[in-house]
């Protein structure tokens, strides 16, 4: 399975933790294409997760997005 297909099992049966975690994979796979805006879209999914249960590497995971907006 890719990174999309597995995002979409991960959005179906609502697994919150799965799909920041593929969502943050295929938004590293957009990076380096140049495909910033869909990068930073999919990889806020986890960002937005960790920070409402509290995840110590949130703000890390929020510093890699902002280097994407620059």
């Amino acid at each position: 399975m890719d990174c999309q297909q597995t995002l979409t099992v991960a959005r179906e049966i609502d697994d919150k933790q799965a799909k920041g975690i593929h969502a943050w994979n295929l938004g590293l796979t957009y990076d380096p294409k140049g495909d910033d805006a869909r990068a930073a879209e999919r990889m806020q999914i986890l960002v937005g997760y960790e920070r409402a249960i509290g995840h110590p590497d949130a703000e890390k995971h929020a510093q890699r997005l902002a280097q994407i907006h620059c």
